[in-house]
């Protein structure tokens, strides 16, 4: 049998030298060929920016600071520095801006040797330019306030706002900066009933409470921690203690006595562990001595250090009547000094005290003078020679249905023992 011509030598040289000018062809046509491309949004660096913020001036926030290069050279060069933009520089200077205003800037294009071997150049390059909007700067402090625009639990109330930090700096626009009052961090939770913690975004508030679009805002902080405390409430009831006395007993007490509490009640809040135990008891403010001729107290309001009063209420005031009972007046010169101090020599100047005793009429009228005795207690008294006011007691013996009301006291002499 002949042989085939794919099997013969001639055949297979021709074949291998039209393969080699093919290849030839494409390296020379192809991957050598000079051509031409855009690469999209190259990044321009500002150069000297500092010299322009000691200056007061910036570069808007919203400036456009991105060309489109137009290149050529090798084709196969072209393809790696797109795929590498980064590598590329495209810088403005601008250290002699004086004033603020839009301008416009040369652009300093180099495309690196090491990337493309020398083979891509920059097509007119002295071409490209950038509009910059120079503005005048400014900065300043400005306080980060807590808004709450959620809701709590019925029973529960949210205290204030801490957050950090407390204040941020901002920068940017002067005409902007200017417009900013506070800066704002918002917590719009529902139904609330434990205390709120997070991070959460700042905006920028204007004085008659709009946002100021932040865009072109600076900030060295753009969120802020913040914690918003979410207290149990609760209603509670004041009330006084008596001491009987004056005719008053525990047998009549609520048929003599009316009183009245200014407020009654307040409100509380706190940690729910310190506001549960509260729930359905009463505050006693302070004591009422019956004895004493009185009808309106005053007391201070002093709760727990862990509890707020939210009504903002510090005094409480108490009216007291006492009716259904009579009054007499007996005189007695049964005065007792007990306690004497030693070294001074004590006595009466006092011999005898009107006394008020107050009870049922037809119990007053069987009470006598002799029933009655003035002590006067020396224990704490001055012990310098000279006369002085003694605060004293008065008991009434018998069967306590009739009391001395109100405070007396004795003159007493105190002179060096002798």
């Amino acid at each position: 049998m002949g042989k085939r011509i794919t099997d013969s030598k001639a055949f297979n040289i021709v074949l291998a030298i039209l393969i080699a000018i093919g290849l030839w062809f494409y390296v020379t046509v192809e991957v050598n060929s000079t051509t031409s491309a855009t690469i999209y949004n190259v990044p321009v660096t500002i150069v000297n920016e500092d010299v322009l913020t000691s200056r007061g001036l910036m570069i808007a926030p919203s400036s456009e600071l991105a060309v489109d290069l137009k290149v050529y050279g090798n084709r196969n060069a072209i393809s790696r520095i797109k795929s590498d933009k980064d590598s590329i520089t495209v810088s403005v200077d601008v250290a002699d801006v004086q004033s603020a205003g839009e301008k416009e800037f040369q652009c300093k294009v180099t495309v690196p040797y090491t990337a493309t071997g020398g083979s891509v150049a920059v097509q007119d390059q002295e071409s490209y330019t950038v509009q910059l909007l120079i503005e005048r700067m400014m900065n300043k402090q400005v306080e980060v306030r807590g808004n709450f625009t959620g809701t709590v639990a019925e029973g529960f109330r949210v205290g204030d706002f801490i957050i950090t930090p407390s204040t941020v700096e901002i920068k940017g626009p002067e005409e902007l900066i200017k417009n900013v009052d506070h800066a704002q961090v918002t917590v719009s939770r529902q139904d609330l009933s434990e205390t709120y913690t997070g991070e959460l975004s700042i905006t920028f508030i204007d004085a008659e409470g709009s946002e100021v679009d932040g865009s072109d805002i600076v900030t060295d902080a753009e969120s802020a921690s913040v914690v918003l405390p979410v207290y149990m409430t609760l209603d509670l009831p004041l009330d006084v203690r008596f001491v009987y006395g004056g005719g008053v007993t525990a047998d009549n007490f609520n048929d003599v006595v009316s009183y009245e509490l200014s407020p009654g009640s307040i409100s509380i809040s706190g940690a729910a562990e310190d506001i549960q135990p509260l729930e359905g008891s009463t505050k006693i403010v302070g004591e009422i001595d019956l004895s004493e001729l009185k009808d309106t107290y005053e007391f201070n309001l002093v709760l727990d250090p862990a509890l707020t009063n939210d009504s903002g209420m510090t005094k409480v005031t108490v009216k007291v009547k006492v009716s259904g009972l009579e009054t007499r007046t007996l005189e007695t010169n049964d005065i007792e000094i007990i306690n004497k101090p030693a070294g001074v020599d004590v006595e009466k100047v006092t011999q005898s005290l009107q006394v008020q005793v107050r009870g049922p009429a037809e119990l007053l009228d069987s009470v006598e003078a002799y029933q009655l005795r003035v002590v006067a207690d020396l224990q704490d008294a001055a012990q310098m020679p000279g006369q002085f006011n003694q605060k004293v007691k008065i008991y009434l013996d018998g069967d306590g249905k009739c009391g001395v009301v109100g405070e007396y006291s004795i003159v007493i002499k105190v002179t060096a023992a002798s």
